[in-house]
């Protein structure tokens, strides 16, 4: 009698996510769905093993999670039996352990116009280079602690290995997995290596803050003392590379027009110092191309999609390029809209396509807006789980998924 809750968490248990209270008699359908809102994971597929007055077993599927998942672990405070035996007996058992492919790895994309195709120092970044130095002789042993957001890692040797960086910086609480690439430093350095870190995923908090080398710690303290040359001291310097960019990417914005009733009436459309007045919401995607085209350039293209986020309206999807007149807007004004609280805007679109030649696609993305990111998402995530992930953004009001085109069958997410 009563119920349970699933708790999820991530390696080192840094993230962990609980679920609502589930009925111990809940079917499997009710179980997906409890699990399926946690943020840490991709789709999840329940179904009933065994069903019985004294015993209950479900299998439980990660549909597209890649590689090891983290621990999934079981509330039972509110269960009780009926014969009043004082415990609940439970085992989670781990059937299938997953491995990462040999070939699995993400790259960002930018289109921050001031910061593509750069490579800079930055306050905040993913990738980080550990540089130690000292004066007069080399450096043969000792060690030092460094820190991450106040917290030290364990004693790390001046001859430290990729592997044991790796260890030690992962050993802190909020860092999942990091990349160590170990290289002999320069003969001026007087130590044997210096180190790239690059840490995998998003920071529990936002960005990921820069290592420092913890004073107290540093050949002294906790740590062995230095032997061999003077004045140590340890340089972190945070890069962002944006050099992998959208040169010329296109605009994409929707034109939204949506009522409680049915919606009507005519909206003016400008664009820099030009303007198209009188557009009527009945405008077909060809008449409005034309209509934008006149305004803004050639190599405009729009699609008009059904659009029902309140009652009913219309969107027509725009796409024109990057490189025209990058200070205007498309605005819109919309007094003569007929229908119940009828308004037209226009907001961005964030156009996400997966493709392979060999339809073999697998894995997962994440969509990071303002350095905050979203959980992975897998390359078949649906429409509801694209847009809950939006919506655990804090930088985003309010995300819609533009439905198909007309004529199509592929959607996009309206910001």
């Amino acid at each position: 009698l009563g119920s349970f809750r699933f708790i999820y968490g991530e390696k080192n248990l840094s993230r962990t996510e609980t679920s609502v209270p589930i009925d111990i008699r809940s079917n499997p359908l009710e179980i997906s769905q409890a699990l399926n809102v946690f943020e840490l994971l991709n789709e999840i597929v329940v179904t009933s093993v065994t069903s019985d007055a004294s015993e209950l077993e479900w299998a439980i599927a990660f549909l597209y999670d890649v590689g090891p998942v983290g621990s999934l672990m079981l509330d039972t405070e509110n269960l009780r039996c009926q014969s009043e035996e004082p415990d609940v007996d439970f085992t989670i058992t781990m059937t299938t352990v997953g491995s990462m492919p040999a070939d699995y790895g993400s790259r960002e994309i930018f289109t921050d116009e001031m910061l593509c195709g750069s490579v800079n120092l930055g306050e905040f970044s993913a990738a980080q280079y550990l540089t130690l130095v000292a004066s007069s002789d080399a450096v043969t042993s000792g060690s030092y602690k460094l820190m991450l957001d106040g917290e030290s890692s364990e004693c790390i040797s001046v001859a430290a290995s990729e592997s044991q960086m790796k260890s030690a910086i992962e050993g802190l609480v909020n860092v999942g997995e990091v990349d160590v690439t170990a290289t002999a430093a320069p003969a001026e350095s007087q130590f044997p290596f210096k180190y790239n870190i690059k840490f995998k995923g998003s920071y529990i908090y936002g960005d990921w803050p820069g290592l420092q080398a913890n004073p107290s710690h540093f050949g002294t303290g906790e740590c062995d003392p230095f032997v061999g040359g003077a004045d140590h001291r340890a340089t972190i310097l945070p890069i962002r590379d944006e050099s992998l960019c959208l040169h010329g990417a296109n605009n994409t914005l929707a034109i939204v027009a949506d009522s409680i009733t049915s919606v009507g009436g005519t909206f003016d459309v400008s664009y820099g110092y030009d303007s198209a007045d009188g557009v009527s919401v009945d405008t077909s995607a060809s008449e409005m191309e034309d209509i934008l085209a006149q305004l803004i350039g050639s190599n405009v293209q729009v699609t008009r999609h059904d659009h029902s986020d309140i009652g009913e309206g219309v969107a027509w999807a725009v796409t024109y390029p990057g490189s025209i007149n990058k200070q205007a807007q498309i605005r819109i004004v919309d007094t003569f809209v007929t229908g119940r609280n009828a308004k037209v805007n226009a907001y961005p679109i964030l156009a996400i396509e997966t493709y392979s030649p060999d339809n073999d696609s697998s894995g997962d993305f994440r969509i990071i807006i303002d350095g905050e990111s979203t959980a992975p998402l897998s390359y078949r995530a649906s429409h509801a789980k694209m847009l809950q992930e939006m919506h655990h953004l804090n930088g985003i009001g309010k995300v819609n998924m533009l439905g198909p085109a007309e004529g199509d069958d592929l959607s996009s997410i309206q910001v």
